[in-house]
C-alpha cells in the first residue's frame, strides 16, 4: 500500500527503503479514511532529491471534529502526531527511495479544544479522568501563534544541516550552515519555493510588514525567514541545536508569534519570536518516545542556554485540586490559558498534556468566529440598522451560552462588551476597513469590547 501511492507521485520508485515498522505504519495510513496526505517536493535549485509527506488526521461525517478521531482510533494517537512530516529522499538509483527522518511533533493534546466555530470545553467528570488525584502536574503558558517545528534531518561533514521547519502542516526543508549562510541565500531559497506554486509571485519585492494580506497567506515566509535568521545571529547556539537535533532525532516543537497576525491576544509592534515548549522523538515502532517531566523541564533549560527561547514553564504545587487551578486559569485576562504536562505519579513520565483555556479567550474567541458570518459568512449581505440589531443580538447570545458553559454570571462588565463591540465595527465599517481589521488587526475590537479604549 505504501509503495502503491508513493509511485502515484514518483512513478519512477520501485523500492522504498526503511525500517519494516514504518513501512507497515504507511500502510496503515494511507489506507486510512480519516488520513490526509501531501507531497511537496523540495526544488532541485534548494537541495536536490527530497520529498515530503505530510500526514494529517482529518474528520468525517461519523466523527465531527479530530478530538473524537484520535479518542476512539488509539492507533492515530500513537502514530500521528499534529504536523506528522515524512522525509524521503532519492537514491543515486532513481528506483530507489529512502526514508530519511520522521517530523514527529507533540502528541495530540487534550482538554479545551479550538475548533472552527469557537472552543469545546472540557467537561469536570472528564477533565477529572483525564487529570486523576495524585498526579503531578507542571503548567506552561499557552502561546499567542501559530504551530512551529524544527529538525535537522542531515549533518554535513563541514558543519552545514538540513533543517525542516514551518507550521503544521506547512513545512519546508532548507540547507543551513550556522556561520556561512546568509540571508540573501536564504530569501533565494523561498523564492524557489514560491516559484513552483506562483511563478508570477512578487517575493522578494514585498515588504511583510505593509503588505499584511500577503504575509497573512504566506505565513511560512516570514517564520522561515524570522528563525533561520535568528539561527545566524546565534550561529554557535545554532550548531549546538541543530547537532542534538540530529543526533536524537528530535523535533523541537514551539509557537510562532508575530504581531502581523495575533489571533486574539494583542502582541506589541514589530515582535516576533518562537517560544519552545518541547522535544519529541519517537520510538523503533513509530510511537512517540516517552519523556519524563524532569527530562522535559532539563531540555528546556538546555534550550534556554544556547540562546533560543521557551515558554514559561512551573511545576504545579503538590495536592493542588485540578478544580480549583482550572477555576483560577479560568479567572485570567488577556491570556489564552495553560498547557498542564500530567505525570505519572510513580514513573514521572508525561501521561498526556491537557489544554485550559480562559473564559476570557473563549467569549472572545466565539465573537470573532459569530463576526465572521457578518464578514464573509450569510450574514454578509445584511446592511443599514438591521445588521447591526442583528449582530448584537447573535453576539449576546454567544457571550449567555459561553458564560454559561463555566456557570460564570452575567456581570455589567461583560453584558457591556456586546454594544462596545457592535459600536467598534460600525466604526471600522464605516472607515470600510472591516476585513483588514479582522484578519491582521482584531485585538483593537477586543479592546473596544474590553471597553479599553
Amino acid at each position: 500500500m505504501a509503495l502503491y501511492n508513493i509511485k502515484k507521485h514518483l512513478p519512477e520508485v520501485q523500492h522504498l527503503r526503511a525500517p519494516v515498522a514504518h513501512v507497515e505504519n504507511l500502510d496503515f495510513l494511507f489506507s486510512h479514511r480519516n488520513i490526509k496526505t501531501k507531497w511537496k517536493v523540495v526544488p532541485s535549485d534548494v537541495c536536490d532529491g527530497y520529498h515530503l509527506l505530510s500526514v494529517q488526521v482529518v474528520a468525517t461525517k461519523k466523527f465531527l471534529g479530530d478530538d473524537e478521531v484520535y479518542k476512539n482510533e488509539p492507533r492515530l494517537q500513537q502514530l500521528v502526531p499534529r504536523g506528522l512530516c515524512y522525509v524521503l529522499k532519492r537514491d543515486e538509483d532513481p528506483s530507489i527511495l529512502h526514508l530519511a527522518a520522521i517530523v514527529y511533533p507533540t502528541s495530540k493534546f487534550f482538554g479545551d479544544d479550538d475548533q472552527s466555530d469557537g472552543v469545546v470545553v472540557l467537561g469536570d467528570d472528564e477533565l477529572q479522568k483525564d487529570v486523576p488525584k495524585g498526579c503531578r502536574m507542571i503548567g506552561t503558558e499557552k502561546a499567542n501563534g501559530e504551530m512551529f517545528t524544527v529538525n535537522a534531518v542531515h549533518k554535513g561533514d563541514d558543519g552545514s544541516f538540513h533543517v525542516v521547519l514551518g507550521s503544521k502542516n506547512n513545512k519546508f526543508l532548507f540547507p543551513f550552515h550556522p556561520q556561512k549562510t546568509t540571508k540573501e541565500e536564504i530569501r533565494r531559497m523561498i523564492k524557489s519555493y514560491l516559484d513552483v506554486t506562483s511563478p508570477d509571485n512578487k517575493y522578494p519585492n514585498v515588504d511583510l510588514s505593509t503588505d499584511k494580506r500577503w504575509t497573512y497567506d504566506n505565513v511560512w515566509v516570514e517564520m522561515s525567514e524570522y528563525f533561520l535568521g535568528k539561527m545566524l545571529e546565534i550561529s554557535d547556539g545554532s550548531t549546538t541545536l541543530c547537532d542534538r537535533l540530529f543526533t536524537e532525532k528530535l523535533t523541537a516543537c514551539g509557537e510562532f508569534e508575530s504581531w502581523l497576525h495575533p489571533h486574539v491576544v494583542e502582541l506589541p509592534e514589530g515582535h516576533r519570536s518562537v517560544s519552545f515548549f518541547a522535544f519529541t522523538t519517537y520510538d523503533e515502532g513509530g510511537s512517540p518516545k516517552s519523556v519524563s517531566g524532569a527530562e522535559r523541564l532539563n531540555q528546556l533549560d538546555w534550550v534556554d542556554s544556547t540562546g533560543f527561547q521557551t515558554v514559561t514553564r512551573k511545576e504545579v504545587a503538590a495536592g493542588t485540586d485540578i478544580m480549583q487551578l482550572r477555576r483560577d486559569v479560568w479567572a485570567r485576562k488577556n491570556s489564552e490559558g495553560l498547557v498542564l504536562l500530567v505525570l505519572d505519579a510513580a514513573s514521572g513520565e508525561i501521561q498526556r498534556m491537557v489544554k485550559m483555556k480562559t473564559i476570557w479567550y473563549v467569549v472572545h474567541r466565539g465573537y470573532r468566529e459569530r463576526l465572521r458570518r457578518f464578514v464573509t459568512g450569510r450574514n454578509a449581505k445584511t446592511t443599514g440598522q438591521a445588521r447591526y440589531e442583528l449582530m448584537e443580538k447573535e453576539l449576546r447570545s454567544v457571550l449567555e451560552s459561553k458564560l454559561s458553559i463555566f456557570k460564570a454570571s452575567l456581570d455589567e462588565k461583560w453584558k457591556g462588551s456586546v454594544p462596545r463591540l457592535v459600536e467598534a465595527v460600525r466604526k471600522v465599517e464605516k472607515e470600510k476597513r472591516m476585513k483588514e481589521v479582522f484578519s491582521f488587526e482584531y485585538p483593537l475590537l477586543i479592546r473596544a469590547a474590553d471597553g479599553q479604549e
